[in-house]
């Protein structure tokens, strides 16, 4: 229930973090002395579009959330089957580790 209802916010988080995270560990790599696109370019540009786009996603779930919170009616929410959803993902996680 708390993802079903939050879940986009979690997630435009999550990302912002992941994504700060990324730009802060890109720019410790070394700068080129040949160019001024080195290899802290690519992964900087990567950071920053990742930030940007969890921003627009948090932004325009607050947004949602705020406009439709009085409409939401717990108990006309499907119920999740998280058994299948957690099977999937140890079966992706065995099949990545098989490799």
């Amino acid at each position: 229930m708390f993802f079903k209802k939050y879940g986009d916010i979690v997630v435009g988080i999550f990302f912002m973090i992941l994504s700060a995270i990324l730009i802060a560990m890109a720019r410790a790599l070394p700068k080129s002395q040949v160019m001024d696109i080195g290899p802290d370019f690519m992964p900087m540009v990567i950071g920053v579009i990742t930030f940007i786009l969890a921003a627009i996603l948090t932004v325009m779930s607050l947004a949602n959330f705020k406009r439709h919170a009085a409409e939401i009616d717990p108990a006309s929410l499907p119920e999740c089957d998280y058994v299948r959803v957690l099977s999937s993902i140890i079966l992706v996680l065995i099949y990545v580790f098989a490799l």
